[in-house]
């Protein structure tokens, strides 16, 4: 089983039951990740996405409050006690929070304090973030940035990676170029250099490669073969399937 090593594996109770996609929508990690996967996790994969149940969809919503607090100090000139008050009012939840609920907390706290440390004296200027989807047949890429700031004039579409998993870094660079294929349909001027994700965890920027090799062969390949599966995509794992992620 493959979970992000900061919010560890995630139980399938809990989760609601909402009406499934009809029409294949995936998020650009989650397809970036179904590149690297076995057919098993393939269609485990395209099960969470479907259905918008699991790993893949708690991983999207784990660290708003970080990303929330990161926005909120940038829209309020940098000012330092913006990121106290964040940190301070999540420990207060401590307490009050047991199991997965306090992890996730107390990694919220974590990637705040850590992107204060790492790029808290950059002078980033709030910018509405574009909604971006990648479409290829029937198949919706979600390709939305974390954060559209200016810096010194130029426009950057950031991305966050917040997990240690050393599998999750070989999703970057398809993700990035996805982004980046996204911004250009939506008419928006921007380097290749200037799509970044801001890995907190490895103290690191990955910029999208200016290499466009093999990806329109490659995404057209996993789109229709998305297409195609999508519709026989049931909620749960036929029997003797198994479960892997």
């Amino acid at each position: 089983m493959t979970t992000d090593a900061l919010i560890g594996s995630v139980p399938s109770s809990g989760f609601p039951s909402p009406l499934p996609n009809i029409n294949p929508r995936i998020s650009v990690k989650e397809f970036a990740r179904y590149n690297f996967a076995s057919p098993r996790v393939r269609n485990s994969i395209l099960r969470r996405q479907k259905f918008k149940k699991g790993e893949g969809i708690f991983r999207m919503k784990y660290y708003q409050p970080a990303i929330a607090a990161i926005r909120d100090y940038i829209m309020k000139g940098s000012d330092a006690k913006v990121i106290q008050d964040a940190v301070s009012m999540l420990a207060a939840e401590l307490p009050l929070k047991n199991g997965l609920q306090r992890y996730k907390t107390e990694y919220n706290i974590q990637a705040i304090r850590q992107y204060f440390a790492l790029y808290g004296k950059r002078k980033f200027e709030i910018l509405p973030t574009p909604k971006l989807n990648f479409v290829k047949g029937l198949v919706t890429i979600g390709t939305q940035p974390d954060l559209c700031v200016r810096e010194d004039g130029t426009m950057l579409l950031i991305k966050f990676d917040f997990c240690k998993t050393p599998e999750d870094k070989r999703f970057i660079p398809l993700m990035l170029q996805l982004i980046r294929d996204a911004a250009r349909v939506k008419g928006l001027k921007i380097k290749a250099r200037n799509i970044i994700v801001f890995d907190i965890v490895e103290r690191t920027e990955h910029p999208c490669p200016s290499s466009r090799a093999g990806l329109k062969h490659l995404v057209t390949k996993l789109c229709r073969e998305i297409e195609g599966k999508w519709d026989s995509i049931d909620p749960t794992p036929s029997q003797g399937a198994g479960h892997s992620n």
